[in-house]
């Protein structure tokens, strides 16, 4: 998953349909290297939302687009 712009108020939110599951791990994918993981969740309307304030200084490091990478469990 990859969001073109810094994400506003913490969360980075999808109305797409997502293959993403309770279980399923998200990971931001940082500058050198890092990779941090990152907490996730479904609303009752069907919006996916990444919660990323525990990483905004994470995300202030990248400039052009900000790559997370989802692992299935199963």
């Amino acid at each position: 998953m990859i969001a073109l712009s810094l994400p506003e108020s913490g969360v980075i939110s999808s109305k797409l349909p997502l293959p993403i599951k309770e279980g399923d791990v998200a990971t931001f994918l940082g500058s050198n290297a890092s990779s941090v993981e990152v907490e996730w969740s479904w609303t009752e309307d069907g919006v996916f939302e990444l919660y990323t304030d525990d990483i905004e200084e994470d995300l202030l490091l990248v400039e052009d687009a900000w790559a997370f990478k989802i692992s299935y469990t199963g």
